[in-house]
């Protein structure tokens, strides 16, 4: 797969990361942390030690790691001392600022923590981090990754109003400062999960995600992928588990729910822009996907 085709796909995928919180595990201590449906991350701000899911080895990990742990995975981060104390975060939950929870194992100089969570796409629509089955601890491989540690550590360390949204921006961008680090090395390495090898079905899948309101047919997307329509949606199915029309229409409404999130554009607008000539068309898609017609689903959602 050709460089910029990653790039582009970078570019065209959208990871929603939420601030929820800040740890503080003190030497000789370890942080339990319960599975949750989402992937989690942690930035390490301070510190080193080891992070273990499950029965897995330990991961050691350093001041300046980013640390992505799989959905549904629970985990230990904390000393890589084996008598090290271990306390379950739901029992040392507190305040922070900002409505950041704060979550402290021990005292003293030990591992800073800024935590997040990536939650699941919805329906078929491709996520770098939905099938992610393997932890990941990797630093940023640039000066911009590097600085934004550093204005992470600063806005832990005088936290005020907007500190949930700095951080959650900032978290974000650390992020995709090292997916942009592993693509440029032509190291996949948190793709293969979740991104077919073929960079055949690459290209379509570009071709959808970047322009989700085109008129894309299956004999279109195999035409980009330079196969045959039956060799395209047999090779489509098999790596990505849903067919490419099915794909299409879940990027569609994803893309829809993002504009019924963010603008003010009427749904027929919406629908157009998307792909859909007829809004009830749209709406019926829209309410099959998301169990709700899109009226109500910017009322809640904006």
């Amino acid at each position: 797969m050709a460089a910029n085709s990653l790039d582009r796909l970078l570019a065209a995928l959208v990871v929603h990361l939420h601030s929820a919180s800040v740890c503080t595990i003190g030497q000789g201590w370890r942080l339990a942390i319960a599975p949750l449906e989402a992937a989690t991350v942690h930035h390490v701000l301070a510190g080193s030690g080891i992070v273990r899911v499950g029965n897995a080895a330990p991961v050691p990990y350093a001041s300046g790691s980013v640390i992505v742990v799989p959905p549904r995975q629970g985990h230990i981060v904390g000393d890589a001392w084996p008598g090290a104390r271990e306390v379950n975060a739901g029992e040392t939950c507190g305040p922070f600022a900002d409505g950041l929870a704060a979550f402290t194992a021990g005292s003293g100089p030990g591992t800073l923590l800024l935590c997040g969570s990536i939650p699941a796409s919805h329906g078929l629509a491709l996520s770098l981090f939905d099938l992610l089955t393997e932890t990941v601890v990797e630093a940023p491989a640039d000066d911009v990754g590097r600085g934004i540690f550093d204005l992470m550590r600063a806005e832990v360390a005088a936290p005020g109003l907007g500190t949930a949204a700095v951080t959650e921006a900032l978290m974000k961008a650390c992020l995709a400062a090292v997916l942009r680090g592993r693509l440029r090395r032509g190291d996949q390495g948190l793709l293969p999960a979740a991104l077919p090898k073929d960079p055949r079905l690459i290209r379509a899948i570009l071709a959808v995600l970047e322009n989700p309101g085109a008129p894309h047919t299956v004999a279109s997307l195999a035409d980009r992928a330079g196969m045959s329509r039956a060799s395209f949606a047999d090779h489509f199915a098999r790596a990505l588990g849903s067919g490419p029309m099915e794909f299409a229409q879940s990027v569609r409404l994803h893309a829809a729910a993002r504009l019924l999130e963010t603008t003010d554009l009427p749904l027929k607008a919406v629908a157009a822009a998307i792909g859909y000539a007829d809004p009830s068309s749209f709406s019926r898609a829209f309410r099959g996907a998301y169990g709700t017609d899109p009226t109500a689903y910017r009322v809640l959602n904006s």
